[in-house]
C-alpha cells in the first residue's frame, strides 16, 4: 500500500516508546521516518529564550523542559516536510496506540477536504467531556468535525504544505504550550480540524509533559493576580476569536453546529480497537 510520509518524534533515550510504536506501524504495513526529539533538558537559556521569549505573564520560565521540546520538535518536523516538498504528511508523537482507522488516515488518496490544512488525528477527552462542532465531511465511520474551541491534544495529526507555511509563519515564536497554540487558529491562520472519533490516543500514563508540569504549575503560582487573569483572559479570546472566525467563513452554517459526547465516542473507539486481535 502507499502511505503518505509519516514522522515520528522521538527522544533518544526513550527507546521504549519508539519499540511501541514501530511494532505498531509494522503491524499496520506502514514505514515512518524518526525525527530526533528536541530534549528540552539539554536546551540553552539562550535556546529557550529564542524559542519561548520571556514576557510579564508567559514565557519559558513558566514552562516545563518537555514542553519546550516538545513545541520545537514539532516546528522542526513541519520545516522537514517543507524542505523535501511534501504535499501532505503525518506528524506523529511517540507515545501513542494506533487503530486500524489510521491507516486509512495516512493513505494518499484519503479524502481530505480542500479546505482542511491540518487534521488532528489524536484528542484528549475526559468524562463528560461535550462540545458543539460543525459537520465537515464523512469518511467512512470518522466524521471530519469544526468547533471553536478544539479539543486538546496534538500526539498525530496530518498537515499539508499549506498549512505547515502558515503555521511556521506565525508559530515559529512560542506564545503558548504546543496544543493550545493549535487551538487558537484565529491567530495561526490554520483552521484546526478534528477527527471524530480520533484514530490515536496517547497511552494511559503519565506523559513526559505532564510529569514536567509540576514545575510549570509552581511557576505560575508566583505570577501576579494580574498575570494570572490575563491568562484566563487569554483562553477566553482564543474561543470568542475563533468563533469569529467562524462566522466569518462558514456563515449560517455556525448555526448547524451539533453536540458531541466525545468522552463516550472516543471510550467507544478505543474500546472497538481493543478488540481487534494483532
Amino acid at each position: 500500500m502507499s502511505q503518505i510520509p509519516i514522522l515520528i518524534i522521538n527522544l533518544k533515550r526513550r527507546t521504549d516508546r519508539l519499540a511501541k510504536i514501530t511494532e505498531q506501524l509494522d503491524r499496520l504495513s506502514l514505514s515512518f521516518e524518526r525525527v530526533p526529539a528536541t530534549d528540552g533538558m539539554l536546551m540553552t537559556e539562550a535556546e529557550k529564550a529564542a524559542l519561548c521569549p520571556n514576557r510579564y505573564w508567559f514565557g519559558h520560565r513558566y514552562l516545563a523542559d518537555s514542553q519546550l521540546g516538545v513545541y520545537n520538535s514539532n516546528l522542526t518536523c513541519l520545516r522537514l516536510g517543507l524542505e523535501r516538498g511534501w504535499k501532505r504528511w503525518c506528524i506523529l508523537e511517540d507515545d501513542l496506540e494506533l487503530s486500524r482507522q489510521f491507516k486509512e488516515c495516512v493513505d494518499p488518496d484519503f479524502a481530505l477536504p480542500n479546505s482542511v490544512d491540518l487534521l488532528k488525528l489524536e484528542a484528549l477527552a475526559r468524562k463528560g467531556d461535550r462540545g458543539w462542532a460543525i459537520p465537515i465531511d464523512r469518511v467512512g465511520e470518522l466524521s471530519i468535525v469544526l468547533s471553536a474551541f478544539p479539543r486538546a491534544g496534538r500526539g498525530a495529526y496530518l498537515v499539508t504544505e499549506r498549512g505547515a507555511e502558515k503555521l511556521l509563519q506565525t508559530t515559529s515564536v512560542m506564545s503558548a504550550p504546543n496544543d493550545e497554540t493549535m487551538r487558537h487558529f484565529a491567530r495561526t491562520g490554520v483552521l484546526t480540524f478534528e477527527l471524530c472519533p480520533s484514530v490515536a490516543w496517547q497511552y494511559r500514563e503519565a506523559s513526559d509533559i505532564a510529569t514536567g508540569r509540576a514545575h510549570a504549575r509552581k511557576s505560575l503560582s508566583r505570577q501576579t493576580l494580574s498575570a494570572r487573569l490575563r491568562w484566563k483572559f487569554g483562553r477566553w479570546w482564543t474561543k470568542a476569536s475563533n468563533q469569529i472566525v467562524l462566522l466569518y467563513r462558514y456563515g449560517v452554517r455556525v448555526l448547524n453546529m451539533r453536540s458531541h459526547d466525545f468522552a463516550k465516542l472516543e471510550h467507544l473507539a478505543e474500546k472497538k480497537s481493543s478488540e481487534i486481535p494483532p
